[in-house]
């Protein structure tokens, strides 16, 4: 992946990338873990923020992007179900990849991404697609992803939202003028990424043809709904026409100080420990003159009483956790049923149309268990865990939500009864009266059709109340006894993975001390000849180590 724009557009990546070779020049002579520090290389040198554009099938987020790379880049008319993430960057080289997990990347040629036919591709198949297209040049190391139409019901445009949450530093919002206002299900995406914390921008497309001042009140009310959604305020709202894209590009360049922080939080964190690390086990061979042998074996003891000491506070931490899940798996559950019952009418017009409720019901869950997790569960471990990415919630997608609803064919027994008794006796007086008789069969037409409607109202009045009571009286309680499993198992395995990242924090810290203080004994015992050569370039190492980590900490700061 080329990062040239990202290492010139983030300044906490630029200096980590210019001073990385002292970092892995005193790292590699003191032999620290190479494991570690090629796993921090890869994540400074392949990092790159991605920023994911959502909406309706048809909003038009391929033709943004193909206007703005001026080319006829992506298919603008494929069915959503064939689609699938398209990742656009700027490359020197022209460079097209269908990535499979599990597979060596297979290169295309645009004419396979004109077809747009990768349904048989397997879930988390994505597209990345580098090329000089001079409009990314400047885009502040922006990977724009094209996401596949959003709609109700699909679960890989859930997985591809789920692929990006961690790696994007926002979402930009894409609808159409046409469309109005937003869709129920792009509002559940909206929601949820609220619920993660995610800033949004608005692009607003189909604006050609469209008079300017409806363009302007459509956009006014599309802002108005997102925001009453988010509760707080978008970070750009953009009208996209062809003849103009400098507010979209203006747009994209806000999210500068956005893709710093994420950088910090993914790589600059990382870099901060491992300078704090290297420090220690420098300044312990710095000071090794106020050890002997003997002191630094009780020290290597005390190292021992301390991790045994925190291993024991983790089994303490871990029992609190755990003690914690009944109360966060009840919170979850009553997001999850409060969240279904918001959605009575719509849950009863799907089961009333035969439509498939498993994507209104697999989004409450999902942002349900998301709340929980932001609120409950979070607050419980961010003392114990320095940084953690997005906790998981795959497992909840294995629920099979189905509903037995049926139509009741049985129109009412009063309509039928009048049609077929009392109307006919109506119409055989009206046949005896000579002046009235060619009125009757004109009338027998108007009164079926009045009765008719009358019938059909009341039918759709009864079944929408049925299909209403079936939705809280059957549906709802039935999702509930479904889903308690998928939560208590998911939850457990969310602790789980909590804890083993905690274990690998301690464990880390105590092998790189114990490290240091090997080294040192090894180069105790030895009575190295020039000690004093020695010292002076370790005290250098630790002197530009130590001013390496001071100003990489001003961009936390900053």
């Amino acid at each position: 992946m080329d990062n040239n724009q990202t290492s010139s557009a983030i300044k906490e990546q630029d200096f980590l990338n210019n001073n990385l070779g002292l970092i892995e020049k005193i790292w590699h002579f003191h032999q620290l873990d190479a494991e570690r520090l090629a796993q921090f290389t890869a994540e400074l040198q392949h990092f790159s923020v991605r920023l994911p554009l959502v909406g309706s099938f048809s909003a038009g987020k391929s033709s943004l992007i193909n206007f703005l790379v001026k080319d006829r880049l992506l298919a603008a008319n494929v069915n959503p179900e064939t689609c699938l993430p398209a990742e656009i960057r700027y490359a020197a080289n022209e460079r097209i990849t269908l990535n499979v997990p599990g597979k060596s990347p297979a290169v295309l040629h645009r004419s396979d991404l004109r077809e747009g036919n990768f349904s048989t591709m397997p879930e988390n198949s994505w597209l990345d697609i580098a090329a000089p297209f001079p409009s990314l040049s400047d885009m502040e190391g922006i990977t724009l992803v094209d996401m596949p139409g959003w709609s109700s019901g699909n679960d890989r445009h859930s997985q591809a939202i789920d692929n990006y949450l961690w790696r994007s530093s926002a979402y930009c919002l894409v609808v159409s003028v046409d469309e109005g206002g937003l869709k129920e299900s792009l509002r559940r995406i909206i929601e949820e990424l609220a619920l993660n914390k995610k800033p949004m921008m608005l692009v607003i497309t189909k604006a050609d043809k469209k008079p300017a001042d409806e363009v302007a009140n459509v956009s006014a009310h599309i802002q108005q709904e997102v925001e009453a959604i988010t509760g707080t305020p978008l970070l750009s709202v953009s009208i996209a026409r062809r003849a103009d894209a400098d507010n979209f590009v203006a747009a994209l360049q806000k999210l500068a100080p956005l893709n710093a922080q994420l950088f910090h939080q993914r790589v600059g964190m990382a870099g901060q420990s491992l300078l704090s690390d290297l420090l220690h086990h420098l300044d312990k061979l710095r000071n090794s003159n106020n050890f002997t042998l003997d002191e630094i074996k009780d020290q290597r003891e005390k190292v021992i009483q301390e991790q045994q000491a925190l291993n024991q506070e983790l089994v303490q931490t871990e029992q609190q956790l755990h003690g914690e899940m009944n109360n966060v798996e009840r919170y979850i559950e009553q997001e999850f049923e409060n969240r279904l019952k918001n959605q009575l009418e719509s849950l009863t017009s799907e089961v009333l149309n035969g439509g498939d409720i498993k994507g209104s019901v697999g989004t409450a869950l999902r942002m349900a268990y998301t709340s929980g997790v932001e609120n409950r569960l979070k607050p419980l471990i961010k003392r114990k865990l320095t940084h953690f990415e997005k906790l998981s919630a795959e497992s909840l997608s294995g629920v099979n939500i189905n509903h037995s609803f049926a139509l009741n064919n049985d129109n009412s027994s009063l309509v039928n009864s009048i049609l077929t008794q009392f109307l006919p006796i109506l119409l055989n007086v009206l046949a005896k009266t000579p002046w009235l008789a060619p009125v009757a069969v004109i009338l027998k037409t108007l009164i079926s059709s009045i009765f008719n409607k009358i019938e059909q109202d009341m039918a759709r009045e009864q079944q929408h109340e049925r299909a209403r009571h079936y939705v809280l009286h059957d549906l709802i309680p039935d999702c509930m006894a479904k889903v308690r499993p998928h939560i208590s198992n998911t939850l457990l395995k969310t602790t789980d993975d909590i804890m083993q990242s905690i274990r690998e924090e301690i464990d880390s810290k105590v092998a790189a001390y114990q490290f240091s203080l090997r080294q040192l004994e090894q180069q105790l015992a030895a009575e190295e000849a020039a000690d004093n050569d020695n010292r002076a370039r370790i005290q250098r190492e630790y002197d530009a180590i130590s001013t390496l980590q001071r100003e990489l900490k001003e961009y936390a700061d900053a």
